[in-house]
């Protein structure tokens, strides 16, 4: 369709042969580099997990999620303001009603409570430092 659209630019004692050709070749190009491109820009599809990883991860959550539910709903509250929500004591003591010093205090409780709740669960120590420090493992 180009050649044909762009045939009156061509010189009456040019080569057709070898303008067709170039013409050809430089559309290949094109299309290559444009091809070239988009397997720069393509995401590589994400493996799948480790089977056991899943089913680690899924006990420790349902583990966390069964100490959360042990507390106070208001502890909850707090909780899920402070670190969910990434509020600020003052901000969540507006909400809630109360002052900045009883969130403080109610927030520390219920993370003393998780603790308690969770500790036979550690840190593994031996993980490098490159690695995820948050790896839990079963004491």
């Amino acid at each position: 369709m180009r050649l044909w659209e762009r045939r009156d630019k061509l010189a009456a004692d040019s080569n057709e042969k070898a303008w067709l050709m170039r013409v050809a070749v430089n559309l290949a190009i094109s299309h290559r580099r444009g091809f070239m491109v988009s397997l720069r820009h393509r995401v590589a599809a994400p493996s799948s997990p480790d089977p056991a990883a899943v089913a680690i991860t899924r006990l420790e959550g349902d583990k966390v999620r069964k100490a959360l539910l042990m507390l106070h709903p208001r502890e909850r509250a707090v909780l899920a303001l402070r670190y969910g929500r990434e509020m600020s004591f003052a901000e969540i003591g507006v909400i809630l009603g109360q002052p900045e010093g009883t969130v403080r205090t109610s927030c520390h409780r219920a993370v003393q409570k998780l603790r308690v709740r969770l500790s036979d669960w550690v840190f593994d120590k031996t993980v490098e430092a490159h690695e995820d420090p948050t790896v839990v493992v079963k004491a």
